[in-house]
């Protein structure tokens, strides 16, 4: 599934001048921001067209494969989850068949909510949302999640807002928000709603986004419209 990633990534990590780790580490940033902003960072443009290639071929294999949790099946292969015995983030992964498997058994593409804490690269979310698109429902789902690894995070909402925008296509509303905390001691900044010291790595409303890039590039969009409107 990721093996035309992987020989992308190690094609270009040659002419860039970074690793295979650094340079995928580097389009996730872009792919990230991208999808928020529709633009990057200017100091990220020194990869722009590997990433074009990169990134075509990252909404290929969404398209080729639904609901998959292809980013983290990279960085497995890529050998970037932090899982050795005195990991602090204990990074395991479920397998796709696995988390397909579960969303079958607990039947829950009813709920109108849908939350999961450590939710690492989002597949457990991916699958419930194939079982919901495969069902024929129209009804709405809210899904919070959370994760510790701002990487991870920052995965999840790739591959939710691509799935969503390549699968879903509107069958049925879907708004997310993804914190970045400690499950177990900063738990009060987001089990119930948006807190001062919450950390929002994304969310289907952007401005409640708390990643200092992202609030940037939002606020001088923003200043651009408002020069446009007044010319």
């Amino acid at each position: 599934m990721v093996k035309n990633l992987i020989k992308l990534l190690e094609t270009h990590s040659n002419k860039i001048g970074l690793n295979k780790r650094q340079l995928f580490l580097q389009f996730v940033e872009m792919q990230y921001q991208f999808t928020i902003l529709g633009s990057y960072q200017a100091k990220l443009r020194n990869a722009e067209q590997a990433f074009n290639e990169y990134f075509t071929a990252y909404l290929e294999t969404v398209k080729a494969h639904p609901f998959k949790d292809v980013l983290g099946e990279l960085m497995t292969e890529l050998d970037m989850l932090d899982t050795g015995s005195k990991s602090k983030l204990c990074q395991n992964l479920t397998p796709n068949n696995l988390s397909d498997a579960l969303s079958r058994m607990l039947n829950d593409t009813s709920k109108p909510t849908l939350a999961d804490i450590c939710c690492g690269t989002g597949v457990l979310i991916l699958s419930n949302l194939k079982i919901r698109l495969e069902s024929n429902s129209n009804d709405g789902i809210k899904i919070m999640l959370n994760d510790m690894d701002s990487l991870m995070c920052k995965i999840c909402m790739i591959q939710i807002v691509w799935n969503n925008a390549i699968h879903i296509k509107g069958q049925f509303p879907l708004s997310y928000i993804i914190y970045n905390h400690n499950t177990i001691t900063e738990y009060k900044h987001f089990s119930n709603g948006i807190t001062e010291q919450s950390k929002v790595i994304g969310c289907s409303d952007p401005h409640l986004i708390t990643d200092e890039v992202i609030k940037r590039g939002l606020f001088e969009k923003y200043q651009n419209l408002t020069f446009s409107n007044c010319a």
